[in-house]
């Protein structure tokens, strides 16, 4: 059935912020009398733990099911989460975070500092999720959400969510490298193609005779035009 969707754009690799260490404490440096006072890494980590450990726990309590993420998940959050029943979605990467957000409706978490007060108010909704193998390769597929009491009961929870949009996915193979260039180039005029046709109610017939006929008409034009400026030059 339908299922609340939280979607970040942090990532949650990790809870404090820089690439100085593996726990990613940022490195300042102070000038001090004092003696410098080291401090075991596990520490750090319990407290990253703690940090996980509420937000999993906020995550549950909004009824969420869904977690998704622009870039890598924790691996003890992740494990935590989905052995809570919360289905996790990692490296969604800029390509893909867009259009979950637009098929979900949900508002994207930018930092983890800046964690809203009621995940519920940020939450998007989308169907079930399975797993498809194609050309060996195996691809997770998102559903639309239905209509059903799970959306009625969504919409008022998350009521100041953005409204979901329509969102489809193609996929597409080629035998080599300069077939899959051509159809980088096709695949999104064909789209276009279709949506002007769904827009506009009307489509031309001929397979492409009247482009072809329009574009030796305006050629035709072009050269008149271009003989009388020459000519009245």
């Amino acid at each position: 059935g339908d299922a609340l969707l939280v979607l970040f754009h942090a990532s949650l690799e990790q809870w404090l912020p820089g690439d100085s260490d593996a726990l990613g404490m940022e490195s300042y440096a102070v000038d001090t009398e004092f003696t410098i006072v080291t401090m075991d890494p596990s520490v750090l980590r319990q407290w990253e733990l703690s940090q996980y450990q509420r937000l999993a726990d906020a995550v549950v309590a909004a009824g969420i099911r869904v977690l998704a993420c622009q870039k890598l998940v924790d691996p003890w959050l992740c494990d935590h989460l989905q052995h809570r029943g919360v289905t996790v979605l990692s490296r969604l990467s800029l390509r893909h975070v867009d259009h979950v957000q637009r098929m979900t409706g949900a508002v994207p978490i930018a930092s983890l500092a800046a964690l809203p007060e009621r995940l519920g108010d940020v939450c998007g909704l989308v169907g079930r999720a399975e797993l498809r193998t194609v050309c060996q390769r195996t691809y997770i597929v998102l559903h639309h959400a239905g209509q059903g009491p799970a959306a009625a009961n969504a919409t008022a929870v998350a009521s100041s969510r953005a409204v979901a949009r329509p969102c489809a996915t193609l996929i597409v193979a080629a035998p080599d490298e300069s077939g899959l260039a051509e159809l980088r180039r096709c695949v999104p005029q064909a789209v276009r193609c279709l949506q002007e046709t769904a827009i506009s109610g009307a489509a031309l017939h001929g397979g492409g005779r009247f482009e072809a006929h329009l574009a030796e008409a305006l050629g035709e034009r072009a050269r008149r035009a271009g003989g009388e400026a020459g000519g009245d030059a």
